[in-house]
């Protein structure tokens, strides 16, 4: 079998990622429960969500807001064409906080949120859905591996070793692979990059650039920067990649390879146009970093700290969580991992010192863009850290695949220099997919490979039908008040009967708008309120919040047991009804 290295590092990512998708609790990964209700938003409304703060000043209602607002919309929307296709695209995550999140004590310090029923077993059909958006992410880490493998052989064409050990490195690196089964954007935006990088590399490589590739290089740098803003750093690396090519191309080809770049950016501002202009509109500014700024003022760096954290705490987390921060970056690998990793890094970077090997030489122009790459984005992610405490090795992952190219070139010297080293190459590899290992099997799944009892049998982390009206033979709830039709001037009391529900039965109420689907109201699964009784008088604040004379319906819920496997799509309840709320 050719590669067999290659194949090994697939294996390996693809085992250790499935492992990721399967185990990890539901929202466990960083920001996942806002990533997925991001995408839930989206499959509603079609809409990008405003920034947390800014819809007030912008004329719109609260629950217009998400957390995550500012970001682009490509990745999303990706997400929601997967829950239409599954026929699921009514299914949101439902979160509560965990109290015993981070208290020394308490066996369930490492999570943090509360966990249903749902995710017991197999976990419920709603949540195959989460994992179906993880899987979305691990196919991404996928590509970006076999795209950092293209990259080696263009960037070093006379060591396949160097694409092989580039691979192995990312796969093997526990972080990468578990966050690659998160549903998290940067996944994607990783991938995008990387195909970018390998275009550009092309290009320099060639001292030309077709007007095809340029066309694929805007739209894929575009598309990268509707995705994540960690992307930005492709337009300083073209234009450097520009100057590069040029110096390598012929006197007769230069302007063609101007002219290509010219193109390639000018696509990528162009695709990229509708979120910035988006931005401009509504909150000022291009990028959104004041309103940004504003919704998360509580982490921003003070003046005072601002330089003894970039040169005292900043390194030293930001490249252990390189290596692995499971759940909100809680979870280190053990000392014995990081110390394997960072030995690796160093004998990379010290076999740089070597005599160059003749397979790099000549390569000086594409080396030289695969650092620039790996710097720009380790520059963006100290400039980010200047306003906010972020120390997340996951935002150097858009140029981590040019980083591992650097670091196997320079292990690759060391057993060109002294050959008898390559006695090493397989102890060396079964230590690596030792530290690969490790920290999943060590940390990870006794920390989270099985969850607390729910605190109540009717709690679920994914939540199905929220607002679709349940067929006829599910809606055993009947809705007496208001009147289906109804015109209120304030806030409605809803009631409702159900003559055939079991003892001790609790009840949602779920409001949404007419014109859009968007969900206003979820009072047990957004609210943690499992109403005992047949009546809920809606909250003032939310009543207001709706449009006035617009139309919304609603429906009432009998929650299922949870805890004897129902889901969403069993639970009983009444036929959706319509009102409208006065002037």
């Amino acid at each position: 079998m050719k590669r067999p290295l290659l194949w090994l590092a697939l294996l390996l990512y693809l085992t250790a990622g499935g492992l990721a998708v399967w185990i990890t609790p539901a929202h466990e990964g960083p920001d996942e429960n806002d990533h997925a209700y991001y995408a839930y938003y989206l499959a509603c409304t079609g809409e990008r969500p405003a920034i947390l703060g800014s819809a007030a000043r912008n004329g719109a209602a609260k629950y217009t807001e998400a957390s995550l607002g500012h970001h682009p919309t490509l990745y999303y929307r990706v997400l929601a064409g997967v829950a239409y296709l599954l026929g699921v695209a009514d299914t949101a995550p439902a979160w509560r906080s965990n109290p015993e999140w981070q208290r020394p004590e308490s066996p369930t310090r490492h999570l943090h949120w509360l966990h249903g029923a749902d995710e017991a077993g197999a976990g419920s059909s709603e949540l195959w859905l989460l994992r179906a958006w993880r899987s979305v992410s691990l196919l991404c880490g996928l590509a970006t591996l076999l795209l950092v493998h293209a990259l080696a052989r263009v960037v070093v064409p006379g060591c396949g070793a160097v694409a092989d050990g580039a691979v192995l490195l990312l796969a093997a690196l526990p972080q990468w692979a578990w966050l690659h089964g998160m549903v998290e954007n940067g996944n994607l935006a990783t991938t995008l990059c990387t195909a970018v990088l390998l275009l550009g590399a092309c290009a320099v490589r060639d001292g030309r650039l077709p007007v095809r590739r340029a066309l694929a290089i805007g739209v894929l740098s575009g598309l990268a920067l509707h995705t994540k803003l960690t992307s930005l750093f492709l337009l300083p690396w073209l234009v450097a990649g520009a100057w590069l090519a040029l110096r390598r191309a012929g006197v007769g080809q230069r302007r063609g390879v101007g002219l290509g770049f010219v193109l390639a950016l000018a696509v990528a501002l162009l695709v990229a146009a509708p979120f910035f202009w988006q931005n401009h509109r509504l909150y000022g500014d291009l990028l959104a970093m004041a309103a940004h700024r504003d919704a998360y003022a509580s982490n921003l760096v003070p003046d005072a700290l601002r330089w003894s954290w970039l040169a005292g705490e900043f390194p030293a987390r930001t490249l252990r969580s390189v290596v692995a921060g499971y759940g909100w970056a809680q979870l280190p690998a053990p000392a014995a991992v990081e110390a394997g990793f960072a030995a690796l890094a160093l004998a990379g970077l010290g076999g740089w010192l070597l005599p160059r090997p003749e397979w790099l030489r000549g390569r000086g122009a594409l080396l030289a863009a695969l650092g620039l790459a790996f710097v720009l984005v380790a520059a963006s992610l100290v400039h980010f850290n200047r306003t906010f405490f972020q120390p997340q090795g996951r935002y150097l992952f858009p140029a981590l695949g040019a980083g591992a190219i650097l670091l196997a070139a320079g292990l690759s010297a060391w057993a060109r220099q002294w050959p008898r080293l390559a006695v090493l190459r397989w102890p060396g590899i079964a230590a690596l997919l030792l530290l690969a290992w490790l920290p999943p099997l060590v940390v990870l799944r006794p920390a989270m490979g099985g969850t607390p009892a729910p605190p109540d049998p009717y709690y679920a982390s994914m939540v199905a039908g929220l607002r679709t009206p349940a067929p006829a033979p599910r809606q055993g709830v009947r809705a007496t008040e208001p009147a289906d039709g109804a015109a209120l001037a304030a806030a409605p009391l809803f009631r409702w009967e159900d003559p055939e529900a079991p003892s001790g039965a609790r009840y949602s109420v779920h409001v949404w708008l007419e014109a859009t689907g968007q969900l206003v109201v979820a009072t047990a699964e957004w609210g943690g309120i499992g109403i005992a009784d047949r009546e809920f008088r809606m909250p003032d604040a939310a009543w207001r919040a709706l449009p006035e004379a617009g139309a919304v319906q609603w429906k009432v819920r009998r929650l299922p047991d949870r805890t004897r496997g129902a889901s969403g799509h069993d639970a009983i309840e009444s036929a959706p009804r319509t009102l409208r709320r006065l002037p």
